[in-house]
C-alpha cells in the first residue's frame, strides 16, 4: 500500500470489498476501516466504489470514516439498463440518482474515530 500511495496522485480509489461488484444491501464494514487505514498514510482525497448504490452507503460511509467521495457504477449501468426504450425517463432517472447521492456526500456527519 505505501508504494501505491507513493505514486498516487489526485486522489486515491479504494475498493470497498473483493470480488464481484454490483449493487448491494448494506456496505460491509471494512470499507470503512480501510478507508481510516489508508487516511493514516496519506492526505490525498479518498474515494471508494464497489457495491455503492445507495444514499445510506454514502452516509455509512462518510459518518464511519469521512470518506471525501464515492464511485459509482453498477446502478448507473442499471439506470440505463432498464430505461433504453425512453430516452427522457433515462436522463431523469440518471439525474435524480446522482443529485441524491451528491446530497448525501453533503450531509454533515460527525466522524467516529476508531
Amino acid at each position: 500500500m505505501e508504494k501505491i500511495l507513493k505514486h498516487a496522485e489526485g486522489f486515491v480509489y479504494l475498493v470497498s470489498l473483493l470480488g464481484v461488484t454490483g449493487a448491494r444491501e448494506e456496505v460491509d464494514k471494512t470499507a470503512s476501516e480501510l478507508v481510516l487505514r489508508v487516511r493514516k498514510k496519506t492526505e490525498l482525497p479518498l474515494c471508494i466504489g464497489f457495491g455503492i448504490s445507495k444514499e445510506k452507503h454514502v452516509e455509512q460511509l462518510k459518518l464511519n470514516s469521512g470518506v471525501d467521495g464515492v464511485i459509482v457504477g453498477s446502478a448507473i449501468v442499471n439506470i440505463i439498463g432498464e430505461n433504453l426504450g425512453d430516452k427522457e425517463k433515462m436522463l431523469f432517472g440518471l439525474k435524480n440518482f446522482a443529485r441524491k447521492m451528491k446530497d448525501a456526500t453533503k450531509k454533515k456527519v460527525e466522524v467516529l474515530n476508531v
